[in-house]
């Protein structure tokens, strides 16, 4: 449910909406949104950006620059994900991966 609002964001779609597209309190959407920024989103971009470079570093060689740095930090975490699959020649999905990529990487 996290990953989707924080993908509703990247494509310029306000709290407000996110919340009543996915059925949820806006305080808590707003919460979400307001996590996923700064230092944080910095932080989750590198940590996207290293396990990709260790799963596959052809990945990023292509990866198109973004309107947002959530957008970046989004394609960088779709990036890991592609890498590890390839790698790993099995499907896994993908928010399970990205929850892994931030913790293990």
């Amino acid at each position: 449910m996290i990953g989707t609002a924080l993908v509703a964001k990247a494509h310029g779609h306000g709290w407000r909406r996110i919340a009543a597209d996915l059925d949820r309190p806006p305080a808590t959407v707003r919460r979400w949104l307001r996590a996923a920024r700064g230092r944080h989103l910095a932080w989750l971009r590198h940590q996207a950006e290293q396990c990709a470079a260790l799963l596959d570093r052809e990945v990023l060689a292509d990866l198109p620059a973004q309107l947002t740095e959530l957008g970046d930090a989004l394609a960088a975490l779709g990036a890991a994900v592609a890498a590890w699959r390839r790698r790993n020649a099995r499907h896994a999905e993908a928010w399970t991966l990205i929850g892994a990529f931030a913790d293990d990487y």
